[in-house]
């Protein structure tokens, strides 16, 4: 009796493997899977016998032979988890110093691959909302205080952030202090504050006097931005009333000072006559143009 393999036994994990039996004296004959016998027909004694066809069978784990693989990945999963329990154990009785030499030894053994999962890993972790522990750890002008430092579009966008973003810039008054700084800097903005009225508003209120809240001055910094396009457009197009006066200078041969108010603001001296050269210079008769 001869008996082929035509698969070797260390894939019975993957498929089934079927052996073909025959005798040289006799009909071939092939064993199943099941393990039953069944013989050839039509085969002479004369014929070479020839091996039947192979049927490999999908393993499965309901099938023939189904079950080790699976069994296997079992108990190795339970293996596992028993030894990451005992790792996890001495882990936590480590001091933090230890546990982070540990740390240390570990990743050197790994691959870049691992490295790659890793870092994906802690990348989360790290990125840490400090606007949003700051109040928490009673440091709301230290958030405040950061927040403080951006301009209008970073505000805007801040505060879009989240709720808590939003609430430490509104409680913080930030859209106040950013116009409160515009005007200290800028004078058309100081100019404008005075002119339209808004400045009453802005720095430390009067006594008995109180000021309006976040709202208030996060709708009027656009239409402050407004205002400016508007009057720097205006100046571009030419679209501006000049009004001259008279400086009544005929007596004095020359304007040696110009005093104006809030609301009037010089830009130009045109000379109308002849001049006389002094160490400033003089206009005899001549017109201001105001805006």
């Amino acid at each position: 009796m001869e008996t082929e393999h035509l698969l070797d036994d260390s894939l019975d994990s993957v498929e089934t493997p079927m052996t073909v039996i025959y005798d040289n004296n006799t009909s071939p004959m092939s064993v199943t899977t099941s393990g039953g016998i069944r013989s050839g027909d039509g085969v002479s004694d004369n014929e070479e016998p020839e091996p039947m066809t192979t049927i490999l069978l999908s393993h499965s784990s309901g099938g023939v032979g189904g079950g080790g693989g699976g069994r296997r990945k079992k108990e190795s999963t339970a293996r596992y988890n028993n030894e990451r329990e005992m790792c996890l154990q001495y882990f936590e009785k480590w001091s933090e110093q230890d546990q982070l030499e540990f740390m240390e030894h570990l990743l050197s053994r790994m691959c870049h691959y691992q490295h790659g999962h890793i870092n994906a890993f802690l990348k989360p972790m790290l990125q840490r909302d400090f606007i949003t522990l700051l109040p928490k750890k009673g440091l709301d002008h230290v958030a405040e205080k950061i927040l403080g430092y951006l301009d209008a579009k970073s505000l805007r966008e801040a505060e879009l952030v989240c709720k808590e973003w939003h609430r430490v810039i509104a409680d913080g008054l930030l859209w106040k202090k950013l116009i409160e700084r515009k005007v200290r800097t800028d004078p058309l903005w100081r100019g404008l504050s005075e002119r339209k009225g808004w400045g009453m508003y802005l720095f430390k209120p009067r006594p008995g006097e109180q000021h309006p809240g976040h709202s208030y001055y996060r709708k009027l910094y656009p239409k402050i931005i407004q205002d400016i396009q508007t009057i720097e457009a205006n100046w571009r197009m030419g679209r501006h009333n000049l009004q001259r006066i008279n400086c009544r200078s005929e007596n004095s041969k020359g304007v040696y000072c110009l005093q104006y108010d809030d609301q009037q603001s010089f830009r130009k001296l045109y000379q109308a006559f002849e001049t006389t050269q002094s160490k400033f210079g003089t206009v005899p008769r001549s017109s201001v143009t105001r805006c």
